[in-house]
């Protein structure tokens, strides 16, 4: 499987693109397939440091759908076992890409071919930043000794704590409603730290407690301190550290120590990367021994994590059959025309073969019987000839159920500016009154 790094920092101008490209080439040079994503959407800029031109689909024509494959976005650079996807490519919108969308392009670029896949990250911790950012346990991170910059990678690093812990449950659990209400307390002004939370998670749901301190314990970013100009500069690194595991508890690895180099600069405005235009120079070298020392760790995809706060896909694979045979044993009439409608534009969304897709499908057909006639859902009888199937059929469709309370919620908001919020408003109801249905009828209960 291929090693993902994520490459961030707390704010812009520390020099992270030039690092990513450089760490990038260094890995290709010792004979790894390597492929460079741009995901400092809204800022991309790698092809300018990498000497391309800004003429290749990239991810913003995958965020557009106007590419679904994302292999297809792959472009060959002058550097041997050097691959490319550009960012943006110009399309506006890009860095406010959907939840769903995020989903595709984390579980796509996660099995890309190669040896490493590299992610130049926007600065900063907005929610995508730091979805991306945990699809690996040990992303790096870059500062530089400046105090505003560690406090800064120190903001970075909380944020990510948090979205990390959150993202361990399903959106509708116990436990992601008492950190949401611990975390809004904070905000308000309570001193308490991130480890003080884990402390009442699991004192609250004793039950979870493995499952939270095991997952933790693995998260263990990666620190390169850039723009050095004296070895006290370490010391700052030394804080940073000391200050991480006090308050959030998360131990850091520090992989890189990379002096100031004035060619850096100019490497820049040539377009040509520093580490092949000067290997010999103060910044090369060091970014090489940075280099050597990734190749000693592992980058395996974090699948403890869905981003979305979604249960992994592979769990409901098994579901399409079912939703397939419910969707066939019911017919539609011109009452329900609208539904199908609403739905048609979930597929598009979610494309024809997704899971979603099979699911809204599934659902939708049980919410027909359920308006019609709310305490019985007779026709799901129809699916299978024994009372076993019938039972493990609704628990599924209750589980798909909560999974997609929340997605109609977004789209109550979102949809409402394109004139679409009263389908969905709708859609939304029926939702509601099949989960009432499926509870009864599930298990005899």
């Amino acid at each position: 499987m291929v090693h993902m790094l994520p490459i961030a920092s707390g704010k812009g101008g520390v020099g992270k693109s030039a690092i990513a490209v450089s760490l990038a080439i260094c890995l290709a040079r010792t004979g790894k397939k390597v492929v460079l994503v741009d995901l400092d959407l809204g800022g991309a800029n790698l092809h300018t440091l990498l000497g391309l031109k800004n003429n290749h689909a990239g991810v913003g024509n995958f965020i557009n759908r106007q590419v679904t494959d994302v292999s297809k976005l792959l472009q060959d650079t002058e550097i041997q076992n050097l691959q490319f996807i550009a960012g943006d490519c110009l399309l506006p919108g890009t860095a406010n890409m959907d939840f769903f969308i995020k989903k595709a392009l984390i579980q796509k670029l996660s099995k890309l071919p190669g040896d490493y896949l590299i992610l130049d990250l926007g600065a900063g911790a907005a929610y995508n930043t730091l979805d991306f950012y945990l699809m690996t346990h040990n992303s790096l991170i870059v500062t530089t000794p400046e105090i505003t910059s560690i406090l800064n990678a120190y903001s970075f690093l909380k944020a990510s704590a948090y979205r990390f812990l959150s993202s361990q449950f399903s959106p509708t659990s116990a436990e992601k409603k008492f950190i949401k209400k611990c975390t809004g307390e904070a905000i308000a002004g309570s001193e308490s730290s991130f480890v003080e939370l884990v402390d009442a998670l699991c004192s609250r749901y004793p039950d979870c407690e493995e499952k939270v301190r095991s997952e933790l314990s693995k998260f263990r970013p990666q620190v390169i301190l850039n723009n050095g100009s004296d070895p006290h500069d370490l010391e700052m690194c030394r804080r940073l550290r000391s200050l991480s595991q006090k308050k959030l508890g998360v131990g850091l690895d520090f992989i890189g120590f990379i002096p100031h180099d004035e060619n850096v600069g100019l490497a820049v405005a040539s377009r040509t990367p520093l580490v092949i235009s000067n290997p010999s120079c103060k910044f090369s070298v060091q970014i090489k021994s940075a280099a050597e020392r990734i190749l000693l760790h592992s980058y395996d995809y974090n699948t403890a994590i869905d981003p979305l706060g979604l249960e992994p896909s592979t769990e409901r694979v098994d579901f399409k059959e079912n939703s397939l045979n419910i969707l066939n044993c019911i017919n539609w009439d011109k009452k329900n025309n609208h539904i199908k409608g609403t739905l048609m534009i979930l597929q598009n969304i979610f494309g024809i073969d997704s899971d979603y897709a099979y699911s809204s499908y599934a659902l939708t057909n049980l919410m027909r019987c359920s308006f019609q006639e709310e305490d019985k859902i007779d026709n799901v009888s129809n699916v299978s000839s024994t009372t076993t199937m019938k039972d493990n059929c609704l628990n599924h469709l209750i589980k798909e159920i909560e999974i997609l309370e929340p997605t109609l919620i977004i789209f109550q908001g979102e949809w409402a500016i394109s004139g679409k919020n009263t389908i969905v408003d709708k859609l939304y109801n029926y939702y509601g009154i099949t989960k009432k249905c499926l509870l009864k009828n599930s298990n005899g209960k």
